[in-house]
């Protein structure tokens, strides 16, 4: 690197000194020995007839913007390699709870007593076996349109929303001597066990 103030004389600055430019950078090759290099200059405001000139090697001015782009494009490796491996790994877990899930809805189905699951807010069905659509006699769609206490002969329903409020979060309830109702208007007894679940459509 050489800084230094030169009079006005034959260097590649003079020209854009002359044109006016007073300060700048511009790219020259040094007569002697060819190399490429970076030059900087400003006009001195005491002494218009000077200025100073700064040059440097672009072999050196690159190398930082080379490194600049070696971290950057490492970086960009290593982070693309994690979101990757990320990825990987939900796609993992996610197939592995779809597994789950359709295991546990295979098992769901083919139990042969009657299952369904009701939201506690709502009372809304989310969820009906195979089985309960077969002895209710509606359809799927249907049942996963109405509440349970459609389930419930009108005059039950009171006696059936107390016995909710009962509910253990913990153990399974059986109740005895419960009466639904089917699509066709049939009244049945039948025996319910009730537990409180985490449930995920």
């Amino acid at each position: 690197q050489r800084i230094g103030a030169t009079p006005l004389i034959d260097l590649p600055v003079v020209t854009q000194l002359r044109a006016g430019r007073n300060s700048g950078t511009l790219q020259a090759v040094r007569v002697f020995d060819g190399e490429h290099r970076l030059v900087a200059y400003r006009r001195l405001a005491m002494f218009p007839s000077l200025a100073v000139v700064v040059t440097q090697s672009m072999d050196v001015v690159l190398a930082g913007w080379w490194n600049m782009v070696w971290l950057v494009t490492s970086g960009w490796v290593l982070g693309s390699a994690a979101l990757a491996g990320l990825a990987l790994w939900l796609a993992h877990v996610w197939n592995a709870k779809q597994a789950d899930e359709q295991q546990l809805r295979g098992l769901f189905d083919a139990n042969p007593y009657p299952l369904y699951v009701t939201d506690r807010e709502s009372r809304r069905l989310v969820s009906v076996s195979d089985a309960a659509v077969e002895l209710f006699g509606w359809s799927r769609t249907e049942l996963l349109a109405m509440t349970v206490n459609e389930l419930y002969p009108p005059e039950d329903v009171p006696a059936a929303t107390a016995r909710r409020k009962q509910f253990s979060r913990i153990a399974n309830q059986v109740y005895q001597g419960l009466r639904h109702l089917k699509k066709d208007g049939t009244i049945f007894e039948s025996e319910m066990a009730v537990r409180v679940i985490e449930f995920n459509d």
